[in-house]
């Protein structure tokens, strides 16, 4: 039978190691829920290594089997323990969990010191076994409190979440009690390590969940975004410049009606709902609006490009807020200057830049993630950063200009996004 436990207590242990390894790379979106977690993991863990090498060195080498033994009943209490911390902060995270673990934290000591007074100095068969017993009891009434604390808070929780919670409780709870009844294979190394488990899938689905929520936001700000770069004052003022050429250079007006033809047409087709896009279609859209703001601007603003590559992906309108706000927000009214605009392949992605000598604005002052006064620049930010892992460093300095620096990994276009000629 030593055998069975000792090969049960590592693979339990194996397990568990994986799990904490998985658990770093889960943010749940709640910190104390995290620590919570990795807290379950690691004691479970724990627990199992001592519990292997107490069956192992049994019979051998008393003092230390002894402290061995001291020791797994602490991680086995503090498993417990931290199982209950965790569905607190779990189920109602504004509450402070501290105030309710009194209890838990009582019956955990107690349980620990019937359990080792029991096995190290009470000879007494019927004082032993009532001590065992009693300890019994204070491990049941943790998963018997994290069962109470999830049918007190189910309202707040969905139907999955309720499932879950009453799955791995139950699995705990179950394995205890036949723990108790059989005494001899250690089926509670079993329960508590599938309850992990559990645990671990919930943290895992939680995390799909919010990350599919946040791909969902950014998919609805899309045509938020749109509405942002169309935005009347322009519209307004771009067609009354082509009003005012019609008559004195017709050529020039029919150009710019292609170019703002053309810069509508490529904008709804960037809001199709694609996260990621070849940079080559955002490139076209920052090119016409660029040419209608030189044609308002009547020759005092010139773009400078020097474009390496644009066979990569980028999510749409990311780029070209940055492109648009030089102009925007770097020359006010008829105002000239230049606006450097650059696409360089480095060897670990690629590198944006883009350049004005307009007016700039005081860091410590003026926020530029003000998206009011930015045109969305904290979302195209979000979006660069949550999809491609992207940076974005801006340099500001009034009366100079301002320095927008992009680096993103080189994603190449795939078959899944289609390069459609826009008829530029």
């Amino acid at each position: 039978m030593s055998a069975v436990n000792l090969t049960i207590c590592f693979i339990c242990a194996a397990v568990m190691l994986v799990i904490i390894a998985g658990t770093y790379f889960i943010d749940t979106g709640d910190n104390r829920t995290s620590a919570a977690t990795v807290n379950i993991m690691k004691s479970n863990f724990l627990f199992n290594v001592l519990c292997f090498f107490s069956i192992w060195l049994e019979g051998s080498a008393p003092p230390v089997w002894g402290v061995i033994v001291i020791l797994m009943w602490f991680c086995f209490f503090s498993t417990l323990f931290y199982f209950v911390e965790y569905v607190y902060t779990y189920t109602d995270p504004d509450l402070d969990p501290r105030k309710n673990m009194l209890v838990p934290f009582i019956a955990g000591a107690a349980g620990f010191l019937s359990m080792n007074i029991s096995g190290f100095i009470v000879r007494d068969p019927v004082i032993k076994r009532f001590l065992l017993n009693f300890a019994v009891l204070c491990g049941l009434s943790f998963p018997l409190t994290a069962g109470y604390t999830v049918y007190r808070n189910r309202r707040r929780l969905n139907k999955d979440n309720i499932i879950a919670f009453t799955v791995y409780t139950a699995v705990g709870f179950a394995s205890l009690l036949l723990q108790a009844g059989s005494g001899e294979v250690h089926v509670m190394n079993v329960g508590l390590t599938l309850s992990a488990l559990f645990i671990y899938v919930v943290l895992s689905m939680r995390r799909y969940l919010l990350v599919s929520e946040q791909r969902r936001e950014l998919s609805e700000t899309r045509m938020k975004m749109l509405q942002m770069q169309m935005n009347p004052h322009f519209l307004s003022n771009t067609m009354n410049t082509i009003y005012h050429l019609c008559k004195k250079d017709p050529d020039k007006a029919m150009q710019g009606i292609d170019d703002l033809s053309g810069f509508l047409r490529n904008n709804l087709d960037l809001s199709s709902g694609q996260e990621l896009i070849p940079f080559s279609r955002e490139m076209e859209s920052i090119r016409y609006y660029y040419s209608l703001e030189q044609m308002r601007r009547a020759g005092k603003l010139k773009i400078s490009y020097m474009v390496e590559t644009e066979d990569f992906l980028v999510p749409p309108f990311s780029v070209q807020v940055f492109a648009e706000n030089a102009v925007k927000h770097g020359f006010k009214g008829d105002q000239g200057g230049t606006v450097s605009f650059t696409v360089r392949k480095q060897k670990d992605g690629i590198e944006i830049s883009i350049i004005d000598n307009g007016t700039g604005f005081d860091g410590n002052k003026q926020n530029h993630n003000d998206t009011s006064g930015h045109y969305g620049i904290t979302n195209a930010e979000e979006r660069l950063k949550t999809l491609l892992n992207g940076e974005v460093s801006i340099i500001s300095h009034q009366e100079t200009g301002t320095i927008v620096m992009i680096k993103i990994p080189d994603r190449k276009e795939g078959t899944q996004y289609e390069n459609t000629d826009s008829g530029r």
